[in-house]
């Protein structure tokens, strides 16, 4: 309890008191032992002293804030009330203002009946200077009265369920606005309210946010098939298209009513695969901000090495992962999950099509690296959704396209169908007699046979001397000509190579295997290379 006696006969007594969660309460007596009434108002301030580090990014509010009656929402930077003119006040009933950084935040609730003014203020100096404060409406005090009024304060860490009972509790206004929602607050909310649920469940936030992340792409994942869906049919539609713009390329408006006309003939929407799309990315976003907003994460442990979730990978690739006794500087302190998560992103890019502009896919191929290094320095948890939200996609959008029969070109441009081509083309020989023929004549025909099974010519049986023989490669596959590979494709002569692509994806499609049998493969091929040839 503290007193003051101004010396004029009135006589201030004020008893603070805190509970174990840092809500302050303020009690304010006045006794008046003068001889005629006197109006007071009551006040309260938060001051902070020299500019504080802040995150400084966009999906985080940091600064002054206030949900103040009918004004609503307010969110005052650092930087706009050290201007001149910079300082807002508003007259309302009900509500709070204060501050708020990341974790940790300072609010004053005035009493929710009386009507108060409210102000952001702030002053530049040798340090610059913050100020949020109040005053209530005059309260009068009749000679030899007392007359008391209460505030509150809470200084401390903005756990949702802690500032939501506090809110409730003293009648204050969205008090859960402390922390920063966002604009997607009906998404964002939610999603913390079952991130939780989950993290009580499994008792690890880890295993709570990858779960989560599963039950999101479960929602969407009817509407991803149908984006994916719609996508491989305007793919199918690729040769048609190449066809119109080559006949039409002088006559823009033809070649776009022409399209028009194809698209109803074949009932595509061509809006209909962005639309999906554009629905999930709120909800995505929102997960994103729950994470890297909400405190949940600080201090909570994953496996191994993962002691905080809301600090960086502490492990370093240019250190070996600590296998090497010195400190790395910190812009290549990037550790294990974010190389994982540039893994994931680069295997997942993999799925589309090389793009036809060089330029361009250079920097596709450099993005996962660049993101890499981006987020290495992020909370490890951020980065471990990153991560598996990359391999749910990957598994997802893999699944929707073999269904849709759409071109998978992830092992080709992974270079796995060439390994497989090789390991093919190896089958049906003896080794031994093909050793006795000549190891480098063999590794020389073995090589071409593996970058382009069937081309060449087969290579036929002849006796050995250690008795074996070599297996005719004509035996697996066989010379084609350019009448079966048509056959094979289903294509007439003078078939384009756009027309080849599409017949090669439709018939692989039918046949199961990774992006056709070889039959199809040394079709396509025989065609191509008498097409350039």
């Amino acid at each position: 309890m503290l007193g003051w006696d101004n010396g004029r006969g009135l006589v201030c007594r004020r008893t603070v008191s805190v509970d174990a969660n840092y809500l302050f309460t303020v009690a304010d007596e006045v006794e008046n032992k003068t001889s005629s009434p006197v109006s007071l108002h009551p006040y309260a301030l938060l001051s902070r002293h020299g500019m504080p580090k802040v995150e400084g990014f966009y999906i985080l509010y940091e600064g002054p804030i206030g949900v103040l009656g009918t004004a609503g929402l307010q969110e005052v930077g650092y930087a706009d009330v050290l201007k001149d003119g910079g300082a807002k006040s508003f007259k309302q009933t009900g509500g709070w203002l204060g501050f708020t950084d990341k974790y940790w935040a300072a609010a004053l609730i005035p009493d929710q009946t009386v009507p108060y003014e409210a102000r952001f203020s702030g002053a530049k100096g040798p340090k610059d200077t913050f100020q949020t404060d109040f005053a209530s409406a005059p309260v009068s005090i009749a000679p030899g009265a007392k007359q008391s009024f209460i505030s509150h304060l809470f200084a401390g860490a903005k756990v949702v369920n802690l500032i939501e009972a506090y809110g409730e509790k003293l009648g204050a206004a969205r008090f859960d606005q402390l922390v920063d929602w966002g604009y997607f607050y009906f998404i964002t909310k939610p999603l913390f309210k079952l991130l939780h649920w989950l993290s009580l469940f499994f008792g690890n936030y880890g295993l709570a946010i990858l779960a989560t992340t599963v039950l999101v792409k479960l929602v969407f994942f009817p509407l991803a098939n149908k984006s994916y869906e719609s996508m491989a049919k305007m793919k199918m539609l690729q040769p048609e298209m190449e066809k119109l713009r080559e006949r039409y390329k002088d006559d823009r408006v033809k070649q776009q009513q022409e399209l028009m006309t194809i698209y109803r003939e074949k009932k595509i929407n061509p809006m209909a695969g962005c639309v999906p799309i554009r629905l999930q990315i709120p909800v995505f976003f929102a997960l994103y901000k729950v994470l890297f907003s909400t405190i949940d994460m600080r201090h909570a442990p994953f496996f191994g090495w993962i002691k905080d979730l809301s600090a960086p990978d502490p492990t370093s690739l240019f250190n070996l992962f600590g296998l090497l006794p010195y400190a790395v500087p910190e812009f290549l302190h990037v550790g294990v999950w974010p190389l994982v998560m540039g893994i994931t992103m680069w295997v997942q890019m993999q799925l589309n099509p090389q793009q036809p502009d060089p330029l361009q896919q250079k920097i596709f191929n450099w993005m996962p690296v660049m993101f890499t290094f981006l987020l290495a320095s992020f909370a490890v948890g951020l980065v471990i959704y990153w991560a598996w939200n990359n391999v749910l996609s990957l598994l997802q959008q893999y699944t929707i396209m073999r269904k849709n029969g759409a071109e998978i070109h992830l092992w080709k441009n992974m270079g796995v169908e060439k390994l497989v081509a090789r390991v093919r083309a190896g089958e049906g020989m003896d080794v031994g007699g093909a050793m006795a023929r000549g190891g480098a004549t063999l590794r020389r025909g073995a090589d071409a046979l593996g970058q382009r099974v069937g081309i060449g010519k087969s290579v036929t049986s002849a006796p050995l001397s250690g008795g074996g023989a070599i297996t005719a490669a004509s035996e697996s596959s066989g010379d084609m000509t350019r009448e079966q590979a048509l056959k094979t494709l289903g294509l007439q002569a003078g078939a384009t190579e756009t027309e080849i692509d599409a017949a090669y994806k439709k018939h692989a499609h039918k046949n199961g295997s990774l992006n056709g049998s070889e039959k199809l493969s040394q079709a396509r091929d025989v065609l191509r290379g008498r097409e350039s040839s």
